[in-house]
């Protein structure tokens, strides 16, 4: 016998079509409902095949081989659009086209029968013709039954044709199919950033507390040459005792295909053959475990076998690094430096392992290979003081992931990941805003490389931050976070790296103090449980052994600053500086510090460098978490000397059950066991148990009905815990039962029941009942007599040669009693040899047989003599032995034929009727009344009788002069093979049986005339075949359609009511209602993203606010698409989070200031981002005019030409002129005692020697300058140039302070810059000359030239003009300036004209009395002035300077004011408002004075009030206003011999006036009532060297 198994996944068969035929011949003839689909979902067939089986027909004296076969057909529909569930059919084929059976072979019957099923029987085994079935038909179809499948049974069944089709996909072979092991507990998964949370939960799982992670890509060995995939498993854990569920509806599973792991949606990440199969299936809100486990029977529960931890690499805070063997060591370094690398030796090993046919997942392969860069860069320290004494802090920037493929940069931009891909910043743009954003490279997880960026936000020190993770195909992953400028990373290496790594990281080899070596010199700086005795000493190697990890081809310059000494720094804060640095800052009290760190030394360490008390915790916390973290990676699970499951085998009628399982229980390396407890389940009782040998008490249940389940929880390691569910299979047989733990009954989910076979007398589960076979077996029937009784013995009484019982009466005939138990055959044959006499016997079964000889048939146990006279042959036929005439004698074994005289004609008999005295019908009376039978009729009882009377009676009838049976006169009846009519044997019909019954659920009606009255059809099918049954549906739905589907019942038509999804029948009254989803939790509604709202039949999720609904699920907006989406927020940008958005303070700017909420979100408070305040780290530090600036952190210099610079008191800083001490800083400008001044600045070029400064070039100096001046027309010799060497002549940078004991106009001192540039007045060829120097007086603004400028630039820096295009020696002058470089200011007029109106009404109001005082004014003013005139006549004579002076508007009075240096401010009173005139004008102590300087305001055009006019007198201006308004004015004349350019020398005409005979005068009044006409606007001066006129104006 041979069994073929065969599946199909497609409907048309092209994979099996050899199977199709029967397939679809059985569906079509035997399917019961109508129509029944030929493209079903699926098929599952097995044909069996009976070969070459011999048959000895010993009758015959022959062997024959019969070879034939059964198919057994299941097939899973869909093709119901109506229905809510599939169908699974079942069909019955037998095939016999390879029997070679004939009408003479013996006699078989075929038929099945199914477990509740009775026994069919195709043919009637008791007829001789019953071999006609096996000839005419050699496929017959039969369906057998049908039942509606659970969408669970449906993946169950489909995923199990793959299987059969593919033997390479069993996931329960671990050989073919080797997993990613999952971690043992909760901590483990959190820490290993391999792993993910899917964040998938149903609010049912969540109920339970469970939390699931699964790997973030792909895995993947190398294996005889191509890669495998390694299969994923989804790691499901308790959410409190953390432990690994490896066992019932809530544990994790081993994946088919890994694709549903990097969905970007949580409801596409669920496993929907899970779902179908272990949620809950009702309201009772429970899930069905025997349903349930039809998944895991194809998906093997996860477990956490050979998972390895990994090593674990940080860089954290200002930046300490815990090497990946758990050293820690800080250095400040900058550049570019290698991290981690793998080695020239994991370089070999991985290619000899591109060989390897084991399958390893800790082996390294050349794509494993890879380096990590890290950037790392200087930071100043908060406070000024501890970077002058201390030096300089770093901190990480950035990491370059560098691998066979690809390249990868990870940066802090401004407090967002910048990421690029082989250059491409494209997710950098992403990433920017979107703080839920997952990007998988590929999902072709048949590739080998595979990449995975998640970006997700966290919290740290409560607040939130920004972390990024990126998982590599190799298992290589980093996890970074941005913690204020610091850009920290976690990089986790599986075991497949151990030995191969080198780098800052360490060596991976188990042993902390060898993970850092200097490069250069091979020296191993100790960095775990050290004792440093000279900790500068200590902190200088580890530097040395930092730097000799830089990158070789790294173009980062080589940095001047001193780097700190972490450990003496903390040493020297501890011991020395507390009190010294609480002076200088109050945040650096050792209160404080010790109230931020609580003595931890890296955190005190960042708190000294940055003061930032948030960063400096999340270090402290940081490195706690990564301690934690390795400890709970290493902790290794307990072992469990126990075979699982747990095969209990009680002892014989054992009285109270308690089963004691031993066990012994071993903690794993160096990882301690805390507690060890067994919960019994469902009685939850608790057992302590103690590690080593120990044992549990189980009680075992003593029937079928109840169950007892062992959790085993081992808490082990610093918060881990074990726990397992101790399956237990359990043999209960009782009375010398024997177990087979092959056969097996589940009763829960880790309790089952092994069957028993019992011995005789005993049957039940248990074999626990006395087996009365007299009642329940065929004991005592069989070819017993019907008045027989059966007597079961006692189980005390000894079986009688294995019998059970015994029989009380008679066996039937044929047979004998044996041991009164059974009925034996008794051989006739044997017992009378002449039994049959002539003839041979044959013994048969109750009975025997004759094989007698011509002229005998056997009757009544022997052959007897057949009356050929009267009886018709034993084929039936009867032929009259003797011709008309004739009269027939029998004789033994033949007969005779004796001639009527009277027929007797010369010795022929010839029959004469007419000779006859009489004939009546059939008879012939002759002489003698003899009677002569005729027609074949016998002479029987002195009667002619036809033969067939006997025979067939009935049927008998006269055809052709002769009687015959003719079976055919009426339909239902044939021939036998003695001749007889008998009603139709088999399933044959019609006028002899010519016709064969189909009918498949019916009866065969024989005497039927035609097809459709062939078959008396079962209740509920159709004729003809009864084939097809009746649609109570489609004729009489009984169900309620809106709630329940009605489905013809697959077996007999009638109409199954099912409710459909979303309802369910919860009474007797077979109605169906709705099912509560939400309430029961069924749904599959995110609780992060929606809320479940029930509806009729089903539920839907309502996205909450922040997500939109995307393809059936609730997908996260990304706000921060939206431009203005934190408009009404300053300063702030958008960050996307799942189902929010945040308004974060930009880069520069904290909530409120505060420097410890940097990048903090404001969205819906009433907080502000404002710059952020730093002003903490300067306070107490900054001497005036230094400023604590709040945006830096230190002392600032508001004035852009001061440097700020330290002062000899430790700690103290101000601002200071360049060139100081010969320059000082003195009423808010830098000022030196030379009337002119300029700085001259060496600076050393790139790759040039450091040259001192010979004493003899300050000679050269003044020569060279001096002879500069003297060419400009500029008296100065070499005693007028004052030299002074500023700083450390050693310094690359070298000044010298030029002091001129002349004035030099603007422009001048522009020429003298360009001719110190162009004469390169400098120390030689290394050294680049840069002057600085103030153009602009007023500004005092100190100017930088590294070069020859234009003339032009002088208009530019005194803000008085631009260069001309045509030319740079000409400007284009703003309004107001004037000369060849717009060096002149002009003087704006009055007009006054804009004032007549309102003067002239004030007039006309006072108009007498005012008239009469003006004439009297002007009378008196007159003869006052005539006065005067004569008496400056006199002193005409001499020689005298004239200058030309612009009209200036109307004076005011003005109150001085005498300020703290001597000088006087002018409060001016304009307009009614009061304005501080802060020009350098050098009064004298009078508190009244007549101020000449009229300044605008914005609104120049405005007019004056006329009742101020009125208000100013006029007289005399002092001479010394009359000087400082011609210096203001800039009116006076050049001297035409010192200065032939004509430019205006304020200095030198002030030592040439004679105040004394100068004065001015202006009529007021005059000006008040004339018009203000351009041709009378001016005043004459008395003193004649002095003409007032409109010049200026006149040329605009």
């Amino acid at each position: 016998m041979t069994i073929n198994w065969f599946s199909s996944l497609n409907t048309d068969c092209s994979d099996a079509n050899d199977y199709c035929k029967k397939i679809r011949s059985a569906i079509n003839s035997s399917c019961p409902t109508s129509p029944c689909p030929l493209d079903f979902a699926a098929t599952r067939a097995v044909k069996i095949t009976w070969q070459n089986l011999l048959h000895e027909d010993l009758y015959l004296n022959q062997t024959k081989s019969i070879s034939f076969s059964v198919y057994l057909i299941n097939t899973y529909e869909y093709a119901y659009a109506n229905y809510s569930y599939p169908i699974l059919r079942s069909y019955l084929v037998f095939d016999y086209e390879g029997l070679n059976v004939t009408r003479d072979d013996p006699k078989p019957f075929v038929g099945y029968r199914g477990e509740a099923v009775p026994v069919q029987i195709l043919n009637d085994r008791f007829y001789y013709e019953n071999a006609d079935f096996l000839t005419q038909h050699q496929v017959k179809n039969f369906y057998v039954g049908g039942r509606f499948l659970r969408q669970c049974e449906v993946s169950f069944f489909e995923e199990t044709t793959i299987n059969i089709l593919n033997p390479s996909e069993n996931l329960n072979d671990i050989i073919i199919n080797p997993r990613f092991p999952c971690p043992c507990t909760l901590r483990q998964a959190q820490v290993d950033t391999r792993f993910g949370r899917l964040l998938s939960e149903t609010k049912y799982e969540i109920t339970q507390n469970l939390t699931c992670y699964a790997p973030r890509t792909f895995n993947s060995i190398y294996l005889g040459g191509t890669y495998k995939l390694l299969k994923s498993q989804t790691c499901c854990y308790h959410l409190y005792n953390q432990a690994l569920i490896t066992s019932g509806t809530l544990a994790g599973s081993v994946l088919s295909n890994p694709y549903i792991l990097f969905q970007p949606n949580p409801s596409q990440r669920r496993i929907p053959f899970y779902d179908q199969c272990c949620l809950p299936l009702n309201s009772s809100g429970l899930p069905d475990w025997h349903e349930c486990r039809l998944y895991f029977q194809l998906h093997p529960a996860s477990n956490c076998t050979e998972y390895r931890p990994p090593a674990i690499v940080t860089g954290v805070g200002d930046p300490h690094v815990n090497t990946i063997d758990d050293g820690q060591y800080t250095c400040h370094i900058q550049g570019l430096f290698i991290f981690a690398q793998t080695t020239d030796e994991a370089n070999a090993t991985a290619h000899k392992n591109l060989v390897n046919t084991i399958s390893d997942i800790n082996l390294i392969y050349p794509d494993d290979l890879f380096k990590i860069y890290v950037r790392s860069v200087f930071v100043a320290p908060a406070l000024r003081y501890i970077e002058r004494e201390k030096g300089h802090g770093s901190i990480f920037s950035s990491y370059t992931i560098v691998t066979e493929i690809f390249t990868f940069d990870i940066s802090n931009n401004d407090g967002k990941f910048g990421f690029t891909v082989n250059n491409n910043a494209t997710l950098s743009t992403i990433l920017s805003n979107n703080m839920n954003y997952d990007y998988v490279n590929t999902m072709n997880y048949t590739q080998g490389h595979m990449y995975r960026v998640q970006q997700t936000i966290t919290s740290s020190v409560n607040r939130t931050i920004s972390q990024l993770t990126i998982s590599l195909w190799s298992g290589l992953s980093m996890r970074f976070e941005i913690i204020g400028e610091n850009l920290e990373c976690v990089l986790l290496l599986p075991e497949k790296f151990r030995m191969h790594i080198e780098g800052l990281a360490g060596n991976y080899n188990g042993y902390p103090d060898d993970d850092l070596i200097n490069q250069n010199t091979g020296q191993t700086i100790p960095i775990k449980n050290i004792t440093i005795i000279n900790l500068l000493t200590y902190d200088q190697n580890v530097l040395h052994a930092c730097l000799s990890w830089r990158v070789s081809n790294d173009t980062t310059p080589i940095s001047t600053f001193n780097p700190i000494m972490p450990r003496s720094l903390v040493e020297w804060y501890n011991t020395s500086a507390p009190s010294f640095l609480e002076s200088l800052n109050p945040f650096l009290s050792q209160t404080v510090v010790n109230r931020i760190c609580h003595g931890n030394y890296e955190c005190v360490h960042d708190y000294l460098i940055r003061m930032n008390s948030f960063t400096s915790e999340a270090t402290a916390s940081g490195l706690e978490l990564i301690r934690d973290s390795r400890i709970s990676l290493h902790e290794i699970p307990p072992t469990i000397d126990l075979n699982i499951p747990v095969q209990i085998t009680l002892p014989m009628n054992v009285v109270n059950y308690n089963y004691t399982l031993k066990l012994n229980i071993t903690a794993g390396n160096e990882t301690p066991i805390k507690n060890i407890t067994a919960i019994i389940h469902p009685s939850n009782t608790q057992q302590n148990i103690s590690a080593g040998e120990s044992s549990i008490t189980v009680p075992i249940p003593n029937n079928a009905d109840n169950y007892v389940e062992v959790l085993l929880t081992i808490q082990y390691g610093l918060n881990s815990t074990w726990e397992k569910y101790l399956d237990i299979q359990a043999c209960l047989c009782k009375n010398n039962g024997t177990c087979t733990f092959e056969e097996i009954t589940a009763i829960s989910s880790h309790y089952q029941l092994a069957s028993c076979d019992c011995p005789p007398l005993y049957d039940g589960i248990f074999c626990e009942l006395e087996y009365d076979v007299c009642k329940y077996g065929s004991a005592c029937r069989e070819n017993w007599k019907t008045n027989t009784t059966c007597t079961r013995l006692n189980t005390t009484q000894p079986p009688l040669q294995f019998s059970s019982y015994y029989c009380n009466g008679e066996c039937q005939d044929g047979y004998f009693k044996k041991n009164n138990v059974t009925c034996e055959d008794i051989n006739e044959c044997t017992e009378n040899s002449s039994r049959c006499g002539n003839g041979t016997c044959m013994n048969l079964d109750g009975s025997h047989s004759c094989n007698c000889t011509t002229g005998y048939r056997f009757a009544d146990g022997t052959c007897t003599d057949i009356d050929e006279c009267k009886e018709p042959n034993i084929n039936g036929s009867f032929v009259p032995p003797c011709n008309d005439g004739e009269l027939c004698h029998n004789i033994n074994g033949s007969f005779t034929c004796e001639c009527i005289p009277i027929f007797n004609i010369n010795g022929s008999c010839i029959f004469n009727i007419s000779l006859c005295n009489s004939t009546v019908k059939d008879t012939c009376i002759v002489a003698n009344d003899t009677i002569l039978c005729l027609n074949g009729t016998s002479k029987i009882d002195d009667s002619c009788i036809p033969w067939c009377n006997r025979t067939c009676p009935g049927f008998c009838e006269r055809i052709d002069n002769s009687y015959q049976c003719n079976c055919q006169n009426k339909p239902g009846y044939e021939y036998t093979s003695d001749g007889k009519c008998v009603p139709c044997r088999g399933e044959n019909y019609g006028v002899g049986c010519s016709k064969r019954c189909q009918c498949i659920n019916g009866i065969c009606n024989k005497t039927a005339t035609n097809v459709n009255d062939s078959c008396s059809c079962n209740p509920g099918y159709q004729k003809p075949d009864c084939v097809k049954l009746y649609d109570q549906c489609e004729n009489n739905n009984p169900c309620n359609s809106s709630t329940a589907d009605c489905t013809p019942n697959p077996n007999d038509g009638s109409a199954i009511c099912t409710c459909k999804r979303g309802y369910e029948n919860l009474n007797q009254t077979g109605a169906c209602v709705d099912i509560d989803e939400c309430a029961s939790k069924m749904d599959n509604c995110s609780s992060e993203s929606s809320v479940c709202r029930d509806t009729p039949g089903s539920y839907e999720c309502i996205c909450n606010s922040g997500y939109q609904l995307t393809n059936r699920s609730c997908v996260d907006i990304n706000e921060c698409n939206n431009s203005t989406a934190c408009n009404n927020y300053n300063n702030t940008y958008c960050v996307n989070i799942p189902g929010l958005y945040e308004c974060r303070c930009m880069t520069g700017y904290a909530v409120e200031g505060d420097r410890t909420q940097t990048n903090q979100d404001i969205l819906n408070t009433n907080r502000s981002c404002l710059r952020t305040d730093l002003s903490a780290d300067c306070q107490n530090q900054c001497m005036p005019p230094a400023d604590c600036d709040a945006t830096s952190g230190g002392c600032a210099c508001q004035v852009s030409h001061l440097i700020l610079s330290d002062l000899p008191d430790p700690g103290k800083r101000t601002c200071l002129c360049i060139g100081y001490p010969h320059v000082e800083y003195r009423n808010q400008k830098c000022s030196a005692a030379s009337p002119t001044w300029l700085i001259l600045q060496y600076s050393l070029t790139q790759k040039s020697r450091i040259v001192k400064i010979p004493s003899y070039f300050i000679s050269l100096f003044k020569y060279n300058i001096s002879s500069i001046l003297n060419g400009t027309n500029k008296t100065c010799a070499e005693s007028c140039v004052d030299v002074y060497e500023i700083g450390d002549r050693q310094d690359s940078d070298n000044q010298l302070f030029i002091g001129l004991k002349i004035m030099l106009s603007a422009v001048e001192r522009l020429q003298l810059v360009n001719e110190l540039h162009e004469k390169k007045v400098s120390i030689n060829s290394s050294y680049s000359l840069s002057i600085q120097m103030i153009i602009n007086d007023e500004t005092g603004s100190i100017e930088k030239f590294s070069a020859a400028q234009p003339l032009c630039t002088v208009c530019r820096l005194l803000n008085s003009g631009v260069c001309d295009n045509t030319t740079e020696a000409a400007c284009r002058c703003y309004n107001g300036f004037t000369g060849s470089y717009c060096e002149e200011k002009i003087t704006p007029k009055s007009s006054s004209s804009a004032h007549w109106p309102i003067i002239v009404g004030v007039i006309s109001g006072i108009a007498g009395l005012l008239l009469i005082i003006c004439i009297s004014i002007c009378i008196y003013y007159k003869t006052q002035k005539n006065r005067h005139s004569k008496n400056r006549q006199i002193k005409a004579k001499h020689s005298r300077r004239k200058f030309t002076i612009f009209r200036e508007l109307p004076t005011t009075i003005g109150v001085t004011d005498q300020d703290s240096t001597g000088g006087t401010n002018l409060i001016r009173i304009d307009n009614g408002e009061e304005h501080t005139d802060t020009s350098d004008i050098n009064l004298s102590g009078s508190s009244s004075n007549i101020n000449p300087i009229h300044r605008r305001n914005d609104a120049s055009e405005k007019c004056y009030e006329s009742k101020e006019r009125a208000s100013l007198p006029s007289s005399p201006i002092p001479p010394i206003q009359v000087l400082t308004t011609a210096d203001i004015s800039n009116s006076f004349p050049s001297d035409a011999t010192n200065n032939p350019r004509k430019r205006a020398n304020m200095h030198s005409a002030y030592n040439d006036l004679d105040t004394d005979t100068i004065e001015f005068s202006t009529d007021l009044l005059r000006d008040m009532i004339q018009y203000d006409d351009m041709n009378d606007e001016f005043l004459e001066a008395v003193n004649h060297n002095i003409v007032i006129h409109d010049e200026i104006y006149n040329r605009y």
